[in-house]
């Protein structure tokens, strides 16, 4: 029960972090208005609403663990491209965009394996008291990445200090793996 929603909670940690300091970079480093930033950031919501429903088909037919693990393994994998994107020279910007891609693909592909995996662990009659459980550890990840990130990254915006924001980002999105590593498998379950 406990794992699934830390680790969702560690993946919501970047999520949302970077959902509030990547608009700055575009903003700041990049130069760009607020609605172009704003529009800039489409493809994150797009990806996620697209693999969502993808991401609930893969827990039926595959279990639940490859698609925490996709989707950890793609939120480790934006957090650094946004790293390398945070300098606007060269490609950086096509950088920006894979993280925002891979972003949406984490979120979509990732969140119903980790809300089935909490919902599974409990029994029935205890569903209600499991999603308030999980709704109430995913919004501390959220908060605590979007704070954490903004004062990571400071007012700023210095390349070495927007990486490390990153890169701290993949490290505490690295710990979305525990759940598909140390969960135990329910009896009858070999997914």
């Amino acid at each position: 029960f406990a794992l699934p929603l830390v680790s969702a909670a560690f993946n919501q940690f970047a999520y949302m972090g970077a959902f509030v300091v990547i608009p700055s970079v575009l903003q700041g480093p990049y130069g760009y208005s607020v609605g172009a930033a704003a529009l800039l950031m489409v493809p994150r919501p797009g990806v996620f609403a697209i693999a969502s429903p993808l991401g609930g088909s893969l827990v039926g037919k595959i279990g639940m663990r490859i698609p925490m693990i996709v989707g950890s393994a793609s939120m480790i994998a934006s957090m650094l491209a946004f790293a390398v994107g945070s300098d606007p020279a060269g490609y950086g910007l096509l950088f920006v965009m894979i993280g925002l891609v891979l972003s949406g693909v984490s979120a979509g592909i990732g969140s119903p394996a980790y809300q089935t995996m909490v919902a599974n662990s409990v029994a029935d009659r205890d569903l209600g008291i499991a999603n308030g459980m999980n709704q109430t550890v995913m919004w501390m990840g959220m908060i605590l990445g979007i704070q954490s990130m903004l004062a990571f990254a400071g007012t700023d915006l210095s390349l070495g200090r927007l990486r490390t924001t990153f890169v701290f980002a993949a490290a505490v999105a690295a710990l979305g793996f525990s759940a598909p590593l140390f969960a135990t498998k329910p009896s009858g379950d070999s997914k």
